[in-house]
C-alpha cells in the first residue's frame, strides 16, 4: 500500500475551495465581470462592440458613420454615462460612445435602441420579464 501525504481534505485542484478568486476580492470581481461580458456578448447584436472595464459597461458601434450625411469620417467625442437596469445583472453603470462627424459637424451617440428604448433606463429584456 502506498503512503501519501495529504495536506488538504480534498486533493483535487478543481474543487471550488481551491479557486483563487475566492481568496482575492480583485480576482473575484474580474471573474464576475468577465462572465458578465461573455453572457452579454451572446445577447448583444453584431453591430455593437461591448466590454467591461472597472465595473463599467462600455458600448460603441463597430463601424461608425454619420446618420445625417452617411460619411464614415467621424471621430470619437466623449461618452454619455447612463445607468441601465437588466433583469439578471440589476443596475449596470454604462458608458455610451459619442461621435462627431468631420464632414457636417453633427454630434450623435451609439444607437442602443435594440437594448433599451429612448429615454428609458430599463432594458427591453427587463420589461419583457416584468
Amino acid at each position: 500500500m502506498l503512503n501519501r501525504k495529504i495536506l488538504a481534505p480534498i486533493d483535487s485542484l478543481f474543487d471550488q475551495s481551491y479557486k483563487l478568486s475566492y481568496f482575492c476580492e480583485d480576482l473575484s470581481k474580474y471573474e464576475e465581470n468577465h462572465l458578465k461580458s461573455i453572457e452579454r456578448d451572446d445577447n448583444v447584436f453584431n453591430s455593437l462592440n461591448t466590454w467591461y472595464k472597472k465595473d463599467i459597461f462600455h458600448i460603441e458601434v463597430l463601424v461608425s458613420f454619420c446618420p445625417e450625411c452617411f460619411s464614415k469620417s467621424v471621430i470619437k467625442n466623449g461618452v454619455k454615462e447612463r445607468k441601465l437596469y437588466f433583469y439578471d445583472e440589476g443596475v449596470v453603470n454604462a458608458e455610451i460612445q459619442m461621435y462627431k462627424c468631420k464632414k457636417c459637424g453633427k454630434k450623435f451617440k451609439t444607437d442602443i435602441s435594440d437594448i433599451v428604448d429612448d429615454n428609458s433606463n430599463f432594458s427591453n429584456e427587463f420589461k419583457k420579464m416584468r
